[in-house]
């Protein structure tokens, strides 16, 4: 493990030590988490692209919209939502 230094404005630690001082052991903890999410948040943000580009490039045929539609519909009506 590495250890850096940061900055960071003075209202944004005061928010990030509260967060801490109720759900994380320490500043360290937090600020790896949140990277690790940020950091999957963007890999979701680019894999999101590539399907966007993907769909762009070879649009779902007619048959194949339908006939998964056909499924979400059968798929939800079967869920229990009380």
């Amino acid at each position: 493990m590495k250890t850096i230094r940061i900055a960071l404005e003075e209202g944004l630690l005061k928010e990030v030590d509260r967060v801490v001082e109720n759900r994380f052991n320490n500043r360290a903890e937090f600020i790896d988490k949140a990277c690790t999410f940020f950091l999957r948040y963007l890999k979701e943000q680019q894999l999101d692209q590539v399907y966007k580009t993907g769909y762009e490039q070879t649009p779902e045929e007619l048959e194949m919209a339908q006939a998964s539609a056909f499924l979400a519909e059968e798929i939800m009506e079967r869920e229990n939502w009380e």
